[in-house]
């Protein structure tokens, strides 16, 4: 490890020990890990103007992320409890056509608490933590190169200086150049079925109102999911809304590109609950100033066979690695799984890329394919949902599907939340034993391929930022 400070103006022929394109909440989260390395010189690259606080979303911290957050930093923690709410209930409401009817109500106890948080203010917490030096903002990623003779990388940037580094962290999200320079052949973000609108505003004394610890979904119908609303405590008299339709292809308002602030978008949304007659749900809409409600296509990434490249030199992260539906809640703590494994194989390994690499990609990739596919058969996906929840039946075919389901979800979050021991499966367990969900991957490539036709992908040309 080197001992010096981060390159200035003067110093751009520097050599990095290690470089994170991207300031998310996951490249934020191993900032802050890096940082209890003495010696080690890195710098993480954003490609906004500055650090994104307003994203009108939340985040959930269940137990799993709670422990990899607790291992890179205690102070992590301490201050997200300061801004989050505990949610402790769940419940599911299907509301009948006519309005005038009483929903049904499915109400359970979460088997664990769940920290419900704005995204902002976890990107202020991670961010604090961070001494400002080692990070650079208006950094666009435009691919990179590698110099195997050299053992190192330079990453490219829109009107910026290359920065070369020895190992690269692709932290990028769901639009990664990182991941596409690395997997040319790889078809981008996919469509999940869903448009998106959701606000998060404030509301005196709704974080210590009754029901403000529970996580509320409501939906139009048991089977046919056309709209689905969330209303959820975001911590400090936040209150966190979302309206999700499907969707036969993304379907922005007005023509444009979805975002914050969508002329129109707010109108879209009152109109369809006003069809419903959820007058409930409209006040909440109708209470948002427009400026606050961002619009949003859902996209995942398919679920990649590793990692790296350029023998470790060049690895993935976060949405980068395995962007997710997010139904079961688990794109944050996933990301923060992966800052976690990857400052571990630092720590133990550097300065051996491949090493780090081999480590951190044992972790991880195995865990991150059962995630990403259990949330894609919870999503909109023509013929692969349905196809991927089959798997289950066919598992345990004496199960009915409404109780396996109740069954799977509960014992996935038992699964979860036992990272980082039982990393890979809970052994004997009927649904998350390690044999079958390695065959529940096996399942899901195959499907995946199979309707691979039915699939829309992003095109290219709305990732590179060339």
């Amino acid at each position: 490890m080197t001992n010096a400070e981060p390159a200035g103006a003067n110093g751009l022929d520097q050599i990095f020990d290690v470089l994170i394109v991207g300031g998310g909440l996951g490249g934020l989260a191993l900032a802050v890990g890096l940082g209890h390395l003495p010696g080690l010189n890195w710098l993480l690259v954003e490609a906004a103007d500055e650090l994104r606080t307003a994203t009108g979303t939340l985040i959930g911290v269940g137990a799993n992320g709670l422990h990899a957050l607790e291992c890179l930093d205690p102070r992590i923690v301490e201050n997200v409890k300061k801004y989050a709410q505990v949610g402790t209930r769940a419940e599911g409401h299907v509301r009948p056509a006519d309005p005038a009817g009483e929903p049904e109500v499915n109400a359970m106890p979460l088997s664990q608490q769940l920290h419900t948080i704005r995204w902002g203010a976890t990107q202020r917490v991670l961010a604090e933590l961070v001494e400002p030096s080692r990070v650079r903002c208006g950094h666009k990623c435009r691919g990179y190169t590698v110099d195997e003779a050299a053992g190192h990388v330079a990453v490219h940037f829109k009107d910026k200086p290359d920065i070369k580094a020895r190992l690269v962290i692709g932290a990028d999200g769901v639009r990664s150049v990182m991941r596409s320079s690395m997997c040319p052949s790889d078809p981008g973000p996919r469509f999940l079925g869903y448009m998106n609108w959701n606000a998060v505003r404030h509301v005196p004394g709704s974080s210590s109102a009754a029901g403000s610890d529970v996580i509320k979904t409501i939906r139009d119908s048991k089977t046919d999911f056309s709209i689905m609303v969330y209303i959820i405590n975001a911590g400090c008299d936040y209150q966190f809304w979302q309206v999700r339709m499907t969707s036969a292809s993304p379907c922005f308002t007005n023509g444009g590109s979805g975002g914050g602030g969508v002329p129109g978008s707010k109108a879209r949304v009152m109109q369809r609950l006003q069809q419903l007659g959820w007058q409930d749900i409209m006040q909440e809409v109708e209470a948002t100033d427009e400026s606050a409600i961002y619009e949003r296509a859902m996209w995942d990434r398919l679920p990649l066979p590793a990692w790296s490249a350029a023998g470790g030199h060049v690895v993935l992260l976060g949405d980068a690695a395995h962007a997710m539906y997010s139904g079961p809640g688990q794109g944050a703590r996933t990301a923060f799984e992966d800052a976690h494994q990857m400052f571990l194989a630092i720590k133990q390994h550097w300065p051996n890329p491949a090493a780090i690499a081999a480590q951190y990609e044992e972790a991880r990739v195995h865990r991150a394919s059962i995630i990403q596919n259990y949330a894609a058969g919870m999503a909109n996906l023509a013929g692969l949902s349905s196809d991927i929840n089959a798997f289950w039946q066919q598992l345990h075919p004496d199960t009915p599907d409404a109780d396996g389901r109740t069954e799977r979800f509960r014992e996935f979050q038992l699964w979860l939340n036992s990272y980082p021991e039982k990393m890979h499966g809970l052994p004997g367990s009927k649904y998350t034993s390690p044999e079958a969900l390695k065959a529940f991957v096996e399942h899901c490539a195959a499907a995946t391929a199979q309707h691979s036709a039915s699939q829309q992908h992003m095109p290219s040309s709305k990732i590179s930022c060339a």
